[in-house]
């Protein structure tokens, strides 16, 4: 089946013309178009490299586009010299990396650098209780007064949506906002996704779990090299043609094996621990060990926190014995 391009709207809540960006020589987007409508989940898709994290910061006022290029917000010129200026206007993006702070509420965190105040001091009750409201609405069921640190994974991506929403948000851009969740945490993700799109909120969703995409992605908008490919209406697409226009070519297998040999032992790590910089007593790894031998790829993977890069960090450590006695590895 020929995907269908869909028809530039009138009604879209945000519109990009001809927007382009380069670094040195390096032309990251050219020329790009992309409408949003209001309750529209859109896709934006492509390989590593091919400019969506570029184009999803200039939107929220992260770059600064070249001239040339134009944005429209609400029908209105729009030109956010700062994510602050993005957020006013009701634009938020909420970052693959979680970036709130652990150690303050998640009251705090929601209203962070804009606190209500009554007589002079901060209102607290009244923070809580407006802060308890969107979390309410998100379906997370813990107290606005709590602390951020020690919420899993899941909540904090979900007090970061409750922050932008906070601020009468009305485009969320969601940069791979699966990559660190389960399976089970990423289908409550899916369904706010939908809650919000039925309230009129539009989403930018940024992955490359295609599976994720189909699921809840109304338009699929592919970029290559930095270039629109094209818009498509998810229905008339299905995932071997997805990955078509962002590959730009058929895939007939996406796992193609290459023999090859796996030699000797060339790295050994023994029963690697290491504890948190800032709280000695928490282990970041624990007794971990494994052989890498040549010609292999080894992954090594876990959520974010898991402890994936205190391990391989403190395996290629110089001298790690010196440091940490009961952490070991061998180079051969």
């Amino acid at each position: 089946m020929k995907a269908a391009a869909l028809q530039t709207s009138t009604d879209a809540v945000l519109s990009l013309r001809n927007i382009s960006k380069a670094y040195g020589p390096v032309q990251v987007l050219s020329q790009v178009n992309v409408d949003i409508r209001p309750g529209e989940v859109l896709a934006l898709l492509g390989e590593n490299g091919a400019g969506k994290s570029t184009l999803s910061s200039i939107i929220a006022g992260l770059v600064q586009p070249e001239a040339g290029g134009s944005m429209t917000w609400l029908g209105e010129p729009y030109a956010p010299d700062s994510p602050g200026a993005a957020l006013s206007a009701g634009i938020g993006l909420i970052h693959q990396e979680i970036r709130l702070l652990p150690q303050l509420s998640i009251a705090e965190n929601i209203f962070v650098g804009r606190l209500p105040t009554r007589y002079g001091r901060v209102d607290r009750e009244y923070m809580e209780a407006q802060a308890q409201i969107q979390l309410e609405r998100l379906g997370l069921k813990v107290p606005a007064s709590r602390k951020v640190e020690g919420l899993s994974v899941a909540a904090q991506q979900l007090v970061e949506i409750a922050k932008a929403l906070n601020k009468q948000a009305r485009l969320l851009i969601l940069d791979e906002p699966s990559s660190a969740l389960t399976r089970s945490e990423i289908e409550v993700l899916l369904d706010i996704i939908r809650g919000l799109k039925a309230k009129g909120v539009a989403c930018v969703y940024i992955s490359h779990k295609l599976d994720e995409v189909a699921a809840v992605c109304d338009t699929i908008a592919v970029i290559r090299d930095g270039k629109h490919i094209a818009t498509t209406a998810m229905a008339d697409m299905d995932i071997a043609q997805i990955i078509t226009q962002m590959v730009g070519r058929e895939m007939s297998n996406l796992y193609p094996t290459e023999p090859h040999e796996v030699g000797e032992v060339i790295f050994e790590a023994r029963n690697v621990t290491c504890y948190d910089v800032d709280n000695p007593k928490r282990k970041r790894v624990d007794d971990i060990s494994f052989v890498l031998k040549r010609g292999e790829i080894l992954g090594i993977a876990g959520l974010v926190g898991a402890g994936r890069t205190e391990l391989v960090s403190r395996c290629s450590a110089p001298t790690p014995a010196a440091t940490a006695p009961r952490c070991g590895w061998t180079a051969r």
